[in-house]
């Protein structure tokens, strides 16, 4: 039997403290994953465009999955997400918002712009679990065995 398939992660996440809090839920989570960290909407952008232009460079892989701060230095959560929507990638990126915020507005305006979630910070390990073996279970062939959770 083959195993399951391993998501690549992108961050997009500037506050270190967050950062930290993420990668500590990713790995109490117990799905397999590849996580790429960047700190800077610019450097964002600069990231996605290399993997829709190279999608196959080990280097910057093209991410399964991609958790989005919405306040960022140089472009903000949003308007990367409007470049997503005005530069779609194939097949979509499935982009979560990361957010501080709980306002309808910045739920609603995520959701028009693209975003598959909207995630409360902190992101708790059951949540994050979930998104990561969802995407598993979308890729994994009927009749195979899907990743179960590590125990502790």
């Amino acid at each position: 039997m083959s195993s399951p398939p391993r998501p690549i992660v992108l961050l997009i996440e500037d506050s270190d403290d967050d950062a930290f809090f993420f990668r500590h839920a990713l790995k109490k989570c117990g799905v397999p994953s590849r996580l790429f960290h960047v700190s800077d909407g610019g450097e964002a952008l600069r990231y996605l465009e290399a993997t829709r232009l190279a999608p196959d460079d080990p280097a910057q892989p093209r991410p399964d999955l991609v958790f989005l701060d919405l306040k960022l230095p140089t472009f903000s959560g949003f308007e990367i997400l409007s470049r997503l929507r005005e530069h779609p990638m194939e097949p979509p990126l499935d982009v979560a918002v990361l957010s501080g915020s709980d306002h309808a507005s910045d739920l609603e305006r995520g959701r028009a712009l693209g975003a598959t979630a909207y995630l409360v910070k902190p992101v708790s390990v059951e949540i994050l679990r979930a998104r990561l073996q969802g995407w598993v279970d979308r890729q994994t062939p009927a009749g195979t065995a899907a990743v179960q959770p590590a125990t502790a």
